[in-house]
């Protein structure tokens, strides 16, 4: 036997009964909900050395795409370009049609992230300096941006952090409320804060890589780095990821590659993935990004 209840449910007694709609279910609405854009925050650290030279082409071709695929599943981005080694301010971004700048100046795309929202309302907006359309945005690498004077210095790791801990990029790319992602794209590994020895047989690197650890300094310098990564986002809010050679090769797009176990090590340590450049195609790396930001 069933008890009535005063609204559409019904409770069993003694035996297992199935549930039934009733006329008052069919005649009510649920209060319903408000679906939010997920925010998220994307920073690219492209190789900006000579044996990156077919790299860039891909990247300037994919990257759109893959910003337009975030989009079409709901994100609400920010994304911007640095190279790995060497220093430049991020003040310019490509962002959603969440991002209120498209209502302004006769855009009339703007997208509206919740009912009731208007171009006006706070935090819907970055600045209006860094924001570009993408026919605009010019800081994808050219060939003229990738240069070899580094050698085997490539301090991409302490890079990239000191462009996020920069106070403009702070207080005007970063938001808060949003996950942050770095994909660090490189054939080669981060030397940050590493100091270099010489072999008998002449070969320099890494002093433990030389036989000299006492004198080597790749793991607290990683430890250092690690916590400045820490320090930007609250725990949770931050994913790195690498896209680098997982091998050394002499023929990994066209060139000489190192393994990049040090941009490994700090996805791994960041909540993070890393993907093989020399096996994979950058297409098929922001796939599955895109699928993991996703799934997360």
């Amino acid at each position: 036997w069933l008890i009535a209840m005063t609204g559409p449910f019904l409770l069993p007694a003694c035996s297992k009964q199935a549930y039934v709609v009733g006329e008052s279910t069919r005649t009510q609405t649920a209060p319903g909900f408000i679906m939010l854009p997920p925010k998220v925050d994307i920073v690219l650290a492209e190789d900006d050395s000579g044996s990156a030279f077919e790299l860039y082409d891909d990247l300037s071709r994919e990257v759109p795409l893959f910003l337009q695929g975030l989009e079409s599943k709901g994100w609400d981005y920010r994304f911007s370009l640095i190279p790995l080694t060497t220093a430049r301010r991020i003040d310019q971004a490509l962002v959603s049609h969440f991002d209120a700048n498209w209502a302004l100046a006769g855009r009339n795309s703007w997208i509206s992230p919740f009912p009731g929202a208007t171009p006006d309302f706070p935090g819907l907006s970055i600045y209006s300096g860094y924001f570009r359309e993408p026919q605009e945005y010019t800081h994808f690498l050219r060939s003229d941006d990738l240069s070899n004077t580094r050698h085997q210095d490539e301090p991409g790791l302490q890079n990239v952090l000191q462009s996020l801990l920069d106070p403009q990029a702070q207080d005007r790319f970063l938001r808060e409320d949003a996950l942050l992602v770095i994909l660090v794209v490189s054939n080669g590994n981060d030397t940050s804060g590493v100091t270099f020895c010489s072999r008998q047989d002449g070969w320099i690197g890494p002093c433990e890589e030389a036989g000299k650890p006492s004198e080597g300094t790749q793991a607290s310098s990683f430890e250092a780095l690690r916590d400045g990564y820490e320090i930007i986002k609250p725990e949770g809010q931050l994913r790195f990821y690498a896209a680098v050679s997982k091998q050394r090769s002499e023929n990994c797009l066209g060139s000489t590659t190192s393994l990049g176990y040090r941009y490994i090590d700090m996805a791994r340590a960041l909540e993070g993935k890393s993907f093989d450049l020399c096996t994979r195609s950058i297409r098929s790396v922001l796939g599955d990004l895109s699928d993991d930001l996703v799934a997360q």
